[in-house]
């Protein structure tokens, strides 16, 4: 199939691996209407798989759950889409990526005729959440596939922040619109929005097809065992994270979710480790470098677990605003993220400057929370309209550049190796995510107690209303000074080492970058000796 390619693209237009479309010369008008199709496919990504992190209390309401339900419902979405980064990765490389993306209409057709044809239940809507955690990752996918096709090569790097970019606005973009079409909890609005763009979805993917790839057949039945297993792995990691916040740490089903996780866990790392062709290459994940960026990657999504809570849990359950009463602060967590996105777009130039852009992200977020930390009972959203911009700006300008880092990594390695980084990348944010969510809230019903406890026993008299008011108020103040030591720990660790290359005159990534620009000086030389032989001929 690669060899078929060799008539339809020239070698430097070739796709990068099995499964991702190749970069031939297109013209203005098809650019601008892959752009169109980047534009829409990932901001409509991005809403879709962030309407249930964004209205948890709702669906519940709406749905009439109980905990246990509201948890499951959360847990179903993030359990799909952290399996299918690592089985949609093999099923684009095994058929194709025309394939994928009729893969992917077919199943969000589905969740189509069910919204429009089955009634809003429990059933029906942990159904819907399992297709939108696979085609919500996928659709992600291909958004930066439309990128690269409208970027000019020397700026294709960029294609991993265009797409990867749209689906981290979503969650701000989310609680900016939910607080206009919800009204008492009644979801009507939101399940509209929701089929209309799964529709606009669906029409932009039938008009915009992507250039063909080549395959290579990674799908064999000695990987479906180990496939199965690591499904399982999620599975039981999301939904004990999910539930700990309804049902609580110790509680014997949580326990148990744990332990199968772990379990599934470690018997997929040693059915890979043991494989002579591996999915996963577990040695190579286990390298100092990468070990370095997942801990960065899972640091930064536990210390942003407060944005979520701090904006529901104080402003709404302690001082009883309404999502409409927030809406401005919405807004400015929404325009914070944006200007992340685009200063990464601007100053994401030459490979020497990851690591700087990673530890100002890191600086970023311990200013910001320390900003935050003055809330009290009588505070108001925008007391912390600032702090909270900060954080969202620093949420999305870390990412790239560190996704980029491992990728480059992985890509001089092989595809394999790029398979491996993908997926525990992908695992890493999902399940840190939902434990920093869990921790935080932890931590924030922990202290209050502490701290209206000790209120009560050294005071006579008090009032019941402004002594809960206070101490959530001090627990969040606690839980932002804590969250900002951290990150300028981390800010630190990285700034000494991004110091200590500086002045050895070193680049970290050297070797890799070496190993990729031989490759396409390769087929530089090979389309300049076929461009030649044609002129030849004419």
């Amino acid at each position: 199939m690669k060899n078929n390619l060799s008539s339809y693209y020239l070698p430097t237009q070739m796709p990068m691996f099995a499964g991702s479309p190749g970069f031939p010369n297109i013209s203005n008008a098809k650019k601008r209407l892959y752009f169109i199709a980047w534009l829409i496919i990932g901001t409509c990504a991005g809403v879709l798989a962030n309407f249930i992190p964004a209205n948890t209390a709702a669906f519940a309401s709406f749905l009439h759950l109980n905990s246990m339900q509201s948890a499951l419902l959360v847990g179903i979405y993030f359990m799909f889409s952290t399996w299918a980064s690592l089985l949609l990765f093999k099923l684009r490389q095994h058929f194709g990526v025309q394939f994928f993306v009729k893969f992917v209409i077919f199943f969000l057709s589905i969740s189509v005729l069910m919204r429009i044809f089955l009634e809003d239940s429990f059933a029906n809507e942990l159904v819907i959440r399992a297709i939108y955690g696979f085609v919500c990752t996928s659709l992600s996918v291909i958004s930066i596939f439309y990128a690269g096709q409208f970027l000019p090569r020397e700026k294709r790097m960029l294609m991993l922040l265009l797409g990867l970019g749209l689906i981290q606005l979503g969650l701000p973009l989310d609680r900016l619109i939910s607080s206009y079409l919800i009204s008492d909890f009644d979801l009507t609005y939101i399940f509209i929005l929701e089929l209309v763009l799964s529709i606009l979805c669906i029409f932009m993917l039938k008009i915009t097809s992507l250039p063909p790839s080549f395959m290579a057949y990674e799908l064999h039945l000695k990987n479906l065992f180990t496939l199965i297993i690591f499904a399982l792995s999620c599975m039981c990691f999301t939904l004990a994270l999910s539930l700990i916040n309804t049902i609580w740490w110790d509680n014997e089903l949580v326990f148990k979710l744990f332990s199968l996780a772990l379990f599934f866990l470690a018997l997929f790392i040693f059915l890979e480790f043991i494989k002579k062709e591996p999915m996963v290459n577990v040695k190579f994940l286990s390298k100092v470098d990468i070990v370095k960026i997942i801990i960065l990657a899972a640091c930064m999504r536990i210390f942003l677990a407060e944005q979520n809570i701090s904006t529901s849990g104080f402003f709404i359950n302690t001082l009883s605003y309404s999502d409409y009463q927030l809406r401005f602060l919405y807004l400015y967590i929404f325009l914070g993220s944006l200007s992340g996105f685009i200063a990464s777009y601007y100053t994401l130039k030459g490979f020497n400057r990851f690591s700087l852009l990673v530890f100002i992200s890191f600086l970023i977020l311990s200013l910001a929370s320390f900003l935050c930390a003055n809330l009290n009972p009588y505070s108001k959203p925008s007391d912390v309209y600032l702090g909270q911009f900060l954080i969202s700006f620093a949420g999305i300008y870390f990412m790239t550049p560190l996704l980029i880092d491992g990728i480059i990594k992985a890509m001089a390695r092989g595809v394999t190796y790029l398979v491996s980084f993908s997926c525990i990348f992908s695992f890493a944010q999902n399940i840190f995510g939902l434990l920093g969510s869990s921790f935080v809230n932890y931590f924030l019903i922990y202290k209050s107690k502490i701290i209206s406890s000790n209120i009560i026993t050294n005071s006579s008299n008090f009032n019941q209303d402004y002594i809960n008011k206070f101490a959530n108020a001090n627990a969040y103040n606690e839980m932002f000074l804590i969250i900002s030591v951290f990150s300028f720990l981390v800010f630190l660790f990285l700034f000494l080492e991004w110091l200590f290359f500086k002045l050895k005159k070193k680049n970290p990534n050297a070797r890799e970058l070496q190993i990729i620009m031989q490759k396409v000086q390769k087929r530089v030389v090979e389309e300049q000796k076929l461009l030649g032989e044609k002129n030849e001929k004419i």
